[in-house]
């Protein structure tokens, strides 16, 4: 049993040496790992918050493009819109005035078929009294 305990005396700091070396190499890695994992994760988040930062960005111009074409179709519409206005206008002005001609021209006109109807009436009597005429001459 001597023999038992000195050996155990001399295995025993033998034994704890080699349990520290060891959880020291497991506690390097240990750090090793978490190092890299926290370098990885901030890396992993950096990149996610880069790529959302550049989807926003993307997202802005987008809607920015957006906003310039539903401007520009707005001043269009509304260009358009005084384009149709003006042209309404001007036909309605042509419109006016190819009535107010037509209504000048059936005065004109009615007032030519007045003095045609008279001049044909005169023609008539004259005619009639010419009749008359020859027809006394005929009969004397």
């Amino acid at each position: 049993m001597g023999n038992l305990l000195s050996f155990l005396s001399i295995a025993n700091p033998i034994f704890t040496g080699t349990l520290t070396v060891l959880f020291f190499l497991e506690t390097q890695k240990s750090k090793k790992r978490a190092e890299d994992l926290s370098y990885l994760l901030q890396d992993n988040s950096n990149a996610l918050v880069r790529s959302t930062k550049d989807d926003f960005l993307k997202v802005s111009e987008s809607l920015e493009s957006l906003s310039i074409d539903t401007r520009d179709t707005t001043d269009s519409i509304l260009e358009t819109t005084k384009l149709i206005q003006d042209n309404s206008q001007i036909t309605k002005e042509s419109f006016n005035g190819v009535i107010e001609s037509n209504k000048d021209l059936q005065i004109d006109l009615i007032n030519s078929l007045k003095i045609l109807n008279t001049q044909i009436e005169s023609t008539n009597k004259a005619i009639n009294q010419l009749n008359d005429s020859l027809n006394s001459t005929m009969t004397l």
